[in-house]
């Protein structure tokens, strides 16, 4: 009968969605010799070849990614078996791999390092993904727990593996220099007024690709119009501050624009309304699992307190109560 072992099952699929050897062994904190030595282990056990192997690379053979699609599946009912002895005995622990976007990073991590304090036997490891990748890391095991954000007008379903949770919805605002002209209202703005700013501004958005740069071009078809000038930058943070400076105007989330004080940035809401929504996206396998169960929670009381945090609420120049400066996530 063969015996397989799931941990260089996992060591395959990883490599099947990062490429090779190097990123695999990177990815999982191993060395590349010990992450070779598995996979030609595994194929011991097979009896067959895996991976095709020059002196600079390897890529999967036939039977590699036939054998993948079935690891997939075995890891996820191992997962599955493992998941429901945790909640049977209420243990949190092992290690778990939680992604999140740059914008909820800071966070997101602080609510998890306590809960990591709290639980020794849970190791809880943080990475930067970005949303799009989210979904295809998940079901290769490169996450656990995947926080991202959608800026699309239709909501997604992921596939069956995947379960999906509904954090918070945010509205996108137009995000201007305190001194700029439209600083001096508070109202939303029509489509004709947004189209005339546009023209006469500079442009901060994301590159190509990114979700919001998509959500942001579109509406800039919607208007026919193209700004005077378009700068480009990663990390919606980074965008929030270039505009305090002075640089230009955004489409920025309203939550993250009122982490600046009301002397530095304005934010304007859009007629028709624009959106981001924040997702949690886990495996169904790990539904019953106390620790990602205990993660989620955590996640989701952190980013709806800040949505909801009065003192942060900072909506436009005319607002006169007191302010308190949150550091850019």
């Amino acid at each position: 009968m063969l015996m397989l072992d799931l941990g260089r099952l996992e060591i395959l699929v990883h490599f099947s969605q990062l490429g090779s050897i190097a990123a695999t062994a990177e990815s999982l904190g191993y060395s590349a010799s010990a992450i070779s030595q598995q996979l030609v282990a595994l194929e011991r056990e097979i009896g067959r070849t895996l991976l095709e192997r020059t002196a600079r690379s390897a890529a999967l053979t036939d039977t590699g990614r036939l054998l993948v699609g079935h690891a997939v599946r075995l890891l996820a009912e191992a997962e599955r078996v493992e998941a429901e002895m945790a909640a049977h005995s209420q243990a949190i622990g092992g290690r778990l791999i939680v992604s999140t976007i740059p914008s909820l990073a800071v966070d997101t991590a602080q609510a998890l390092a306590a809960v990591q304090r709290d639980h020794p036997a849970l190791e809880i490891v943080m990475r930067q993904l970005d949303s799009r990748d989210a979904a295809a890391a998940l079901e290769h095991r490169l996450t656990d727990i995947a926080l991202l954000d959608d800026w699309s007008r239709t909501r997604r379903a992921p596939s069956r593996a995947l379960i999906q949770h509904q954090i918070h919805v945010d509205p996108v605002v137009l995000a201007v220099p305190a001194g700029h002209s439209l600083a001096e209202s508070s109202s939303p703005l029509s489509q004709s007024e947004l189209a005339k700013s546009i023209q006469s501004m500079t442009l901060l958005s994301a590159p190509e690709g990114h979700m919001s740069r998509l959500a942001t071009d579109q509406r800039l078809r919607e208007l026919t119009v193209t700004p005077a000038r378009r700068w480009e930058f990663e990390g919606l943070a980074t965008l929030a501050e270039l505009v305090a400076t002075g640089a230009g105007c955004a489409f920025l989330p309203r939550s993250l624009g009122r982490l600046q004080a009301h002397n530095r940035l304005v934010l304007r809401g859009l007629t028709p309304p624009m959106e981001r929504r924040i997702y949690a996206l886990h495996r169904a396998a790990s539904r019953t699992s106390p620790a990602v169960e205990l993660c989620l929670r955590t996640v989701s009381t952190c980013l709806l307190k800040l949505q909801t945090d009065p003192s942060a609420d900072v909506v436009s120049h005319a607002d006169t109560g007191p302010t308190r400066r949150r550091g850019a996530r």
